[in-house]
């Protein structure tokens, strides 16, 4: 997946994303200048989504509390999130998910595409 730096702005640190072997978004969240990570929205806790709040990712079923580093801050979870490599190129935001190839389309609308089929945006 690559994301144009212009997708992230002050006032939106970050860009979501639906996995497409997951219900889960995968959040791509801006850390500092040139500094990006990305992790799946699914607490380890329990299958609930995880919201991104401006000091970390929190879990509303139960209140475990990650980094936007997608790192275990605060249980009950016992697990940090899953995340994915990270590497920024050519003005985008590249993300490895697995075997997984699918890509941003523009900073308006993001359209992921898999060999078979068009993924709508999270």
């Amino acid at each position: 997946m690559s994301i144009p730096l212009s997708a992230f702005t002050p006032g939106q640190p970050y860009v979501l994303a639906h996995h497409p072997e997951s219900r889960f978004p995968v959040c791509i969240y801006r850390l500092g200048d040139g500094e990006y990570s990305a992790s799946l929205l699914q607490c380890r806790h329990r299958p609930c989504e995880v919201a991104v709040k401006p000091e970390s990712f929190v879990c509303p079923c139960h209140g475990s509390r990650y980094s936007h580093r997608g790192e275990l801050e605060k249980g009950p979870a016992e697990m940090s999130l899953k995340t994915y490599p990270v590497r920024v190129q050519d003005e985008l935001v590249a993300v490895t998910l697995d075997d997984v190839s699918f890509e941003f389309i523009n900073s308006e609308a993001i359209t992921l595409k898999t060999a078979d089929h068009e993924l709508e945006p999270a």
